[in-house]
């Protein structure tokens, strides 16, 4: 009879050893994914977007489906895979 508690204890334990590494760190980063992706694919000309080096940008051409080019300021563009986007600047900062 012994034997068997401790047999249920450790799957029990194992199963909630699963259960919060599931919650605690897939779960979350499967979410953050998600909103990266969201993000990437819903960018659009003259959107502002800030990158992950710091760079805030105007798309002005988006080139496939992996590449853009920002307008920096009015002369300098420059081209960056998509991934790279961090969000969407709401704020306006170019002229």
């Amino acid at each position: 009879m012994n034997w068997k508690f401790n047999l249920y204890l450790n799957i029990s334990t194992v199963i909630l050893f699963i259960v919060l590494l599931y919650s605690m760190i897939i779960y979350p980063r499967k979410k953050k994914q998600q909103k990266h992706k969201n993000i990437i694919n819903n960018v659009k000309i003259n959107d502002e977007i800030i990158t992950k080096g710091g760079i805030i940008g105007k798309i002005i051409k988006i080139k496939d489906k992996k590449y853009i080019t920002l307008l920096i300021n009015k002369k300098n563009k420059i081209l960056i895979n998509k991934k790279y986007i961090i969000k969407k600047n709401n704020k306006k900062l170019l002229k």
